[in-house]
């Protein structure tokens, strides 16, 4: 039987290169998908949802505090 996601209580995300290492392009892979989820989201071209991108993460720390903030959203798992 495959593991539900809502048994899940605890995360933990590999954000310093401690699980993957830096060959792995982590960070390159979040940012991508961050950017599709905004081109997604703003109905946008990936020039603007990278600006936005970028804007958020540096007004409010991170992007996605600045898409809660303006924008409604909350995380949630899909």
């Amino acid at each position: 039987m495959p593991h539900r996601l809502t048994d899940i209580d605890t995360w933990i995300f590999d954000l310093d290169n401690t699980l993957y290492p830096p060959s792995a392009k982590l960070f390159d892979l979040i940012d991508e998908r961050m950017g599709g989820f905004i081109m997604r989201l703003l109905n946008v071209d990936a020039v603007e949802a990278r600006r936005v991108q970028k804007q958020y993460f540096h007004d409010h720390g991170t992007t996605m505090a600045g898409l809660m903030r303006h924008h409604g959203c909350t995380p949630r798992i899909f």
